[in-house]
């Protein structure tokens, strides 16, 4: 699976699996994304033209919400506060004008309600 199939597949899992299938499809995102920064000299060529570090930062940003989330869900708290810290820092980084997990979650709200 393409790294733009496995981000598609990521959101609707989010919106429409079980929290624990879900919350497997958000961490075969972020190896997919390891896999796309490993390969970063090639961006601009076949694998992922439209790659940027930025816009890598931005779908880090968006996966580590959603499993910030699905831990809420499955009440494993400490581990989501562990990965709204990694959201915030993914949406700072990437000088979001409010990366804060308040923002990131009316993000992912928006994104799901595409889907609805």
């Amino acid at each position: 699976m393409d790294i733009g199939a496995a981000g598609k597949y990521a959101e609707i899992q989010f919106i429409a699996a079980d929290p624990r299938s879900a919350l497997k499809a958000q961490h075969e995102m972020l190896l997919h994304l390891e896999h796309a920064e490993k390969e970063k000299g090639q961006w601009n060529e076949f694998g992922v033209p439209w790659m940027t570090t930025e816009r890598l930062r931005y779908e880090r940003a968006l996966v580590f919400s959603r499993i910030a989330i699905l831990d809420e869900r499955l009440k494993n708290i400490p581990e989501a506060q562990i990965y709204w810290v990694k959201a915030e820092n993914e949406a700072r980084q990437s000088q979001w004008k409010n990366p804060t997990q308040g923002f990131l979650r009316q993000v992912i709200k928006g994104e799901a309600a595409t889907y609805k």
